[in-house]
């Protein structure tokens, strides 16, 4: 993605990690043959997280001995790093115990990582997708080495729950652009879902099945609307639907306004997490990204580097170009400027009914960025793939040793059973939903803590722990291009015009697009 005005010969662009199967976030860097087979890895990153840890010994012991806690709490605290909702609730041996302040926490758990002084993952959370969430820090933890996050809610009833689960939890609602009880305005395009709904091809020999559904949910709307011009507010419509409930909006467009202010105090930021729907006392929002057993931040920092850009996202496709569920930024001018004006469309987007992403349709459509999937996009400021996941049939396994793929993202699924089921199907259900997941013992809210899998089903992370590079980044592999290292090293504009120009090459293609 393009910013304006970025310098002389070279213009900072964005890229986005493209989708190459159902909900693998993959990047489009093919072999590069030309370079060699260099397998790029992070010397300073080591796991340190054997896939026996935590270890369910450790576990029995504490429920044997609760005093072994305050006898051994450094061991117990890095035993259970990755899990701690298997700590007794809100134990005071960690160091965030009690602590909501976001500026507080950013100052305790920001780390540096690569050039950057300061740099953090931000997550959102809500009770009634705790186990997502759960399952999500299993893995960014264990798997992506990441030590550095924070966890973000919006209301007192998620932040008491976040903080029984002993997780570092900011309270996050200043950033709510109006207050989740606020009563929207009815909507006017209140039935535009099921017309589009219908517009799919690929259901056209379901639709003598789907037809009285849509009815029925026609007739919930046209209820639902005359509530919603009575003033009634999302809270108050039990069960609201998506399109009427003003509270999803406002809580996907916390994000941006966040992004800004983590921007401005100098933050590398990885964003994860995506409001899901609303209903009566649950604005729910999940954490629907698993990792792959390769260091996220050097990953990303890598990717972004070889491509010179400002930013990296999951690409979907046209009209929203990136997915808002996951993306890295660096607290670049360029960077600084566009989130500011991503922030700033959140009142007119909102009375549209527009989440966030589409807002990026909107801005695509100006000079605030450009878009790119591999290395010559990105430097030739082109897009080449789009999205293909809306049909089963495009599914792959995934390998999660395969350099591609750094994280799994469950995108394009309706529901937190179609989330889990799409994880877990590839692999990347970290989580014992089935047998270890209950109430937290002590815990007032009642939230959800689950045990790992592998303590029932022992082989279940050996994929991620048998990979022949263990240290081996994701998203880049191969020598940087020849073509790739001039631009970035600077040459002169002819130079430049020459690497750049479509019309040498069969296709409209330089040789080294096609990697």
């Amino acid at each position: 993605m393009k910013m304006k005005d970025r310098g002389p010969s070279m213009r900072r662009l964005w890229p986005v990690t493209a989708l190459l199967a159902a909900v693998v976030g993959a990047a489009l860097f093919h072999s590069l043959r030309n370079g060699g087979h260099r397998v790029p890895s992070a010397a300073a990153w080591r796991s340190g997280a054997p896939m026996a840890a935590p270890s369910q010994a450790a576990y029995e012991r504490l429920q044997r001995d609760p005093a072994a806690l305050s006898q051994d709490s450094a061991y117990f605290a890095a035993e259970f790093e990755a899990a701690p909702w298997l700590l007794p609730p809100r134990t005071t041996i960690l160091p965030y115990a009690r602590m909501h302040d976001l500026d507080e926490l950013l100052a305790l758990r920001a780390k540096p990582a690569g050039t950057h002084e300061k740099a953090v993952v931000v997550l959102l959370f809500n009770a009634a997708t705790a186990a997502m969430a759960e399952n999500s820090i299993y893995s960014l933890v264990k798997h992506g080495g990441v030590q550095n996050y924070v966890v973000v809610c919006w209301t007192p009833t998620d932040l008491d729950a976040c903080a029984d689960l002993n997780l570092p939890c900011a309270d996050g609602s200043r950033f709510l652009a109006r207050p989740l009880d606020k009563p929207g305005k009815p909507p006017l395009l209140l039935f535009a879902s099921v017309s589009t709904y219908y517009e799919n091809d690929w259901l056209s020999d379901q639709h003598a099945v789907l037809q009285p559904v849509a009815m029925l949910y026609v007739l919930c709307c046209a209820v639902l609307y005359v509530l919603a011009a009575a003033g009634f507010s999302c809270q108050q419509l039990a069960g609201a639907s998506s399109t009427l409930c003003s509270c999803r909006l406002t809580i996907l467009w916390i994000k941006p306004p966040m992004l800004v202010h983590l921007l401005e105090a100098g933050y590398a930021v990885i964003v994860a997490g995506e409001q899901l729907h609303c209903s009566t006392a649950k604005h729910r929002a999940d954490i629907d990204v698993a990792y792959t057993a390769k260091p996220l931040w050097e990953s990303c920092l890598e990717f972004m580097a070889q491509g010179s850009v400002d930013a990296a996202f999951q690409r979907e496709h046209e009209e929203n170009p990136v997915n808002g569920g996951f993306y890295a930024m660096l607290p670049t001018p360029a960077a600084i400027s566009f989130a500011k004006k991503w922030a700033a469309m959140a009142p007119s987007m909102l009375e549209q009914k527009k989440h966030e992403q589409d807002a990026l349709g909107v801005m695509k459509a100006g000079p605030d960025f450009l878009t790119c999937s591999t290395l010559c996009e990105c430097y030739q400021a082109r897009r080449k793939t789009f999205c293909l996941i809306e049909i089963p049939e495009w599914t792959t396994p995934v390998d999660a040793c395969d350099w591609q793929v750094l994280f799994v993202h469950a995108i394009c699924t309706l529901n937190l059973e179609a989330k889990q089921s799409a994880l877990r199907n590839v692999g990347f259900w970290f989580m014992d939903s089935e047998q270890g997941c209950a109430p937290m013992n002590g815990a007032t809210s009642g939230v959800t803590a689950c045990r790992p899998l592998q303590w029932r089903v022992p082989q279940t992370e050996a994929p991620h722990y048998t990979c022949p590079h263990p240290n081996a980044l994701g998203l880049v592999y191969g020598a940087e291009p020849a073509a790739v290292t001039a631009l970035r090293r600077g040459i002169t504009a002819e130079e430049e015009a020459r690497l750049l120009d479509d019309d040498r090459w069969p296709g409209g293609m330089a040789p080294w697009c096609y990697i």
